[in-house]
């Protein structure tokens, strides 16, 4: 796949901002047009029983998508969790994806209970009879209860996106790495270079504390600290300087997210800020 091609599936998933922000607009937008148009040119009128049937039956409808929405969740977020035990280096993805379907989750969840608080509301009101106020709840109500609909079926696809991890691991390098765009292309070579270097001098002078950070020999055997890890184990012991240790996390978070990634490309701003980290911690763990 060429750089062009693995920049256009990063750039194809809107931000979730202007997801929410679409949805809102259209429910707000539309659920004003449709109650004037309602009750300017009424073209179907409900009976008391047919309006009690109909917002009950899609109350119950659409709190049951929603549950079962919420369960599949439930159990996605727990693979995602054994995925980030197997292979640290998806930690940031994975948590950037974890805070994307929150967010996402609380917006479907005020949207679900604006519906089924209109459709109460129909309900309990029902019994004045026709007027301005019902033609406003009624179409007001199913223009809720549609856009609740919409948005749990974008919500489906985005979790079930196979690229989401990549998507993910490229939003988290953009943010972190915004000039790239502007910016010169920096060789990936040199930054893979000085990475490794860096990561072989937190596993040397890690060792020494890493007996005391993990539990059990068992786990210990089974697996060394990752380099997160390390680096806040040196930091906690004053080998390393705050400064120091928050550069590292963040040439941890590049990393990474070039290697989950699908634009594996780095800035010369990025690579000089390698060959920045390297020095620094070279001086303080191997002055010599």
């Amino acid at each position: 796949m060429s750089l062009k091609s693995n920049k256009e599936i990063t750039k194809s998933s809107w931000p979730l901002s202007w997801k929410i922000l679409l949805l809102s607009i259209g429910f707000v937008t539309t659920g004003a047009i449709s109650s004037y148009v309602g009750w300017k040119y009424r073209t179907l009128t409900l009976n008391e029983n047919q309006v009690l049937y109909l917002f009950s039956t899609s109350s119950q409808v659409i709190s049951a998508i929603y549950g079962l929405t919420l369960t599949g969740l439930v159990f996605f977020i727990n693979e995602l969790n054994r995925e980030q035990i197997e292979d640290d280096t998806r930690e940031a993805s994975t948590r950037e994806l974890k805070n994307r379907y929150y967010r996402f989750l609380v917006f479907i969840t005020i949207l679900v209970c604006t519906a089924i608080g209109i459709g109460n509301s129909i309900i309990s009101t029902e019994s004045i009879g026709p007027g301005l106020l019902n033609s406003i709840l009624i179409n007001a109500g199913q223009t809720a209860f549609a856009f609740s609909l919409i948005a749990i079926v974008i919500f489906i696809f985005e979790v079930i996106d196979p690229k989401a991890l990549e998507r993910a691991s490229d939003r988290i390098k953009e943010n972190l790495d915004p000039s790239m765009d502007a910016d010169e292309q920096g060789s990936l070579g040199d930054f893979i270079r000085n990475f490794n270097e860096v990561e072989r001098i937190l596993v040397d002078h890690g060792q020494a504390y890493e007996y005391s950070a993990v539990i059990s020999p068992q786990a210990r055997a089974r697996k060394r600290l990752p380099n997160w890890r390390l680096a806040e184990v040196l930091f906690k012991n004053n080998k390393i300087s705050e400064e120091i240790f928050a550069k590292i996390r963040e040439l941890i978070t590049i990393r990474n997210s070039i290697v989950h990634g699908a634009n594996p490309v780095v800035s010369h701003r990025i690579v000089k800020e390698s060959e920045d980290v390297l020095r620094m911690i070279k001086d303080r763990l191997e002055p010599n």
